[in-house]
């Protein structure tokens, strides 16, 4: 992913995830007018949303993904992958603005898939600096092999259940800290460092086994996480191109902090990063998993999908059941759709 993130936008990426090969430029343009296209919420997914607006964003998410109302017409996993992309950055902003009293978002068609994001969520067109570190950070949020998100969709998948189900089953994963969630409260952690003395408490409470260590060490990667350096080279450039530098600092004297007193053995991983890039961008900590959610949306589909390589039969729910690879030469799928982007 740290390639992609480097090289391709979200569009481009998410391209790459569902049908296994870089989109040509008139099939990322197609692919984002597909995408544009689907935003929009029918207003039975409102009213569920409106239901959750008192909990978080996963939640009305989970809800969302549960119901079957909103998703009728689907059926084939294309159609139905790209309507759950599309939509969820709108499920985000929806969510948001029902918690807070204000009135709903509409997404901009003007803007590309990353940066009507941000329009939706804070009511502004954001900056291309802005645009392009969240890109990166998206690209690099969609996937990360067989993590208990997709281990949960493909598990889902092997005994039967529906596209549509089975992405809901890795999205559930998200509702705790440990996976999605480290993101939010890493945010959380780092806006209470004032300097160096509270970054040093703060590791010491953490080597004494007073809380978790959020944005630090990785159940896979033992040692340094591949995909930190990328992020702080990403929080680096919007922070110097913003003019606001107290949220990379605090992280760096966290991890100043962490490294005296692990000796070394502790290094920061994607969400320590990550967590300052979502704080530069004004995106809060209680929307964080959400955010984190619509781009690894993505990979779970990809996961999903698995061997899959033709249109698949209509479920009675809508939800789309998978099918497995014909024998023989495998068929390359480099198209949106039949008929192109609706």
């Amino acid at each position: 992913m740290t390639d992609l993130a480097q090289n391709s936008t979200f569009e481009e990426a998410a391209h790459c995830l569902l049908y296994g090969e870089l989109p040509s430029p008139s099939q990322t343009a197609d692919f984002a007018a597909w995408l544009t296209s689907e935003r929009a919420l029918e207003q039975d997914l409102i009213d569920v949303i409106a239901a959750f607006r008192n909990e978080s964003a996963v939640n009305s998410i989970i809800a969302v993904l549960a119901t079957d109302s909103g998703w009728k017409g689907y059926s084939t996993f294309e159609e139905l992958a790209i309507a759950l992309i599309a939509k969820l950055p709108t499920v985000v902003a929806t969510h948001a603005a029902l918690a807070a009293g204000r009135p709903i978002p509409n997404p901009n068609p003007d803007l590309g898939h990353t940066a009507n994001l941000l329009f939706m969520m804070r009511g502004e067109t954001p900056r291309s600096v802005e645009e392009k570190a969240l890109d990166r950070t998206l690209v690099l949020q969609m996937d990360h092999g067989l993590a208990p998100s997709a281990a949960s969709s493909r598990a889902a998948v092997g005994v039967g259940t529906d596209v549509r189900h089975a992405v809901l089953a890795g999205v559930s994963v998200f509702s705790g800290d440990l996976h999605a969630g480290a993101v939010g409260k890493a945010m959380e952690v780092q806006a209470r460092i004032t300097d160096a003395d509270s970054a040093r408490t703060t590791a010491g409470r953490w080597r004494d086994g007073e809380g978790r260590p959020y944005g630090f060490g990785h159940r896979v990667h033992k040692g340094q996480d591949p995909r930190s350096g990328m992020m702080r080279d990403v929080a680096t450039t919007l922070s110097d191109a913003l003019g606001m530098h107290r949220p990379l600092r605090q992280v760096d004297l966290l991890v100043d902090a962490v490294d005296e007193e692990w000796r070394g053995t502790l290094r920061p991983n994607y969400d320590g990063y990550g967590a300052a890039v979502y704080r530069l961008l004004g995106i809060d900590s209680t929307l964080a998993t959400a955010v984190f959610t619509c781009s690894r949306i993505v990979g779970l589909l990809s996961h999903v999908r698995g061997a899959t390589v033709r249109e698949l039969r209509d479920a009675p729910s809508s939800g789309v059941h998978g099918a497995r690879r014909p024998r023989g030469r495998r068929r390359r799928l480099h198209r949106v759709s039949r008929s192109g982007p609706r």
